[in-house]
């Protein structure tokens, strides 16, 4: 990977050389065995560990006139929350920052009322492209919504304004209208990630009680015409069976940083509404859908009714219990 390719006006060193870009270059494995072979291990558990002090100290190396504030983006995470009464009754959304390798978050400022584009900016999925901007795909905390995408410079994730939506409008989809829905459906949490030299974007497909993953060429592909598998199903409690892929109560379905196309790992959480456990996360391993696979087998054996229905049970009775 070319570090320096894509430099230019108007493009950060945090555009160019961000933790995760970096990281694919100089795998973390690689770094800790580095630091470990030079006794450079941090002795005590600091607000910089040792790794992202070797990562910040080769942002200088490769860019001598970046100034050490510059350099210093590279450590920046953000955090995108909702802030609830209850599941599904979202108020607001805000960003939070941290400098200090998630030890500690602080509020930005931005914040986005709960129906902010008709309760479509509550659950948020995002990713940062070659071109200098984040793409972001969203949806309700209800599971009753399709998707919207949306886009920021990443240099202004935090101003609400510089927010663009991908919509429809006078016939042609374009970036600067007013999101419009890109895939309808009954959607849960949401994952999107670079893998290799793909797009992929894990969800929960509520509405068929299932987690799917998608192979995009990009954010704007047509979700519709996307390859696209249902890698894992839900199914009763008596039903489980984890080696076939059949979970019940499932939900989330999170790609696991380093994750390849041919060995895709996903962090999946279950949750027992009725007897309160279990309530983990476990994490499960196989390969993306690639352009011109079929389906996995079985992926319409739950039907969208029966997804809806036990969903609809598991949420009445969560409300129940917190009331």
């Amino acid at each position: 990977m070319d570090l320096e390719a894509g430099a230019g006006a108007g493009v950060s060193v945090a555009d160019r050389a961000a933790v995760g870009v970096l990281a694919r270059t100089f795998p973390v494995e690689l770094v800790d065995r580095v630091i470990d072979q030079y006794w450079r291990r941090e002795q005590r558990t600091r607000a910089l560990p040792a790794r992202l002090m070797f990562y910040f100290t080769l942002v200088l190396c490769l860019f001598p006139h970046e100034s050490y504030r510059s350099a210093m983006k590279i450590l920046e995470m953000y955090l995108h929350v909702m802030v609830c009464a209850g599941l599904g009754d979202v108020h607001w959304t805000e960003v939070h920052r941290s400098t200090d390798n998630g030890e500690s978050w602080e509020h930005t400022g931005a914040w986005w009322p709960g129906d902010h584009h008709g309760g479509l900016f509550q659950m948020l999925t995002w990713e940062l492209g070659d071109d200098g901007y984040v793409y972001a795909f969203s949806t309700g905390f209800q599971r009753d919504k399709g998707l919207v995408l949306q886009r920021v410079p990443a240099d202004r994730l935090t101003d609400p304004r510089a927010w663009e939506g991908w919509g429809f409008r006078g016939g042609v989809w374009a970036w600067g209208n007013p999101p419009t829905i890109a895939l309808t459906g009954a959607y849960g949490e949401l994952c999107l990630r670079r893998v290799d030299d793909r797009w992929l974007l894990s969800f929960f497909d509520a509405g068929n009680y299932r987690i799917d993953v998608m192979n995009l060429d990009g954010p704007t592909s047509n979700l519709y015409e996307a390859v696209r598998s249902a890698v894992l199903h839900g199914c009763s409690w008596h039903g489980e069976n984890h080696g076939s892929g059949h979970v019940a109560q499932l939900y989330g379905g999170y790609i696991v940083p380093g994750s390849t196309l041919d060995d895709l790992h996903l962090v999946v959480s279950q949750w027992n509404t009725e007897q309160n456990w279990p309530y983990r996360a476990m994490q499960f391993a196989g390969s993306a859908p690639r352009p011109g696979a079929r389906p996995l087998p079985g992926a319409a054996e739950t039907g969208s009714s029966t997804g809806r229905r036990i969903l609809r049970a598991a949420h009445d009775l969560v409300l129940r219990r917190m009331s």
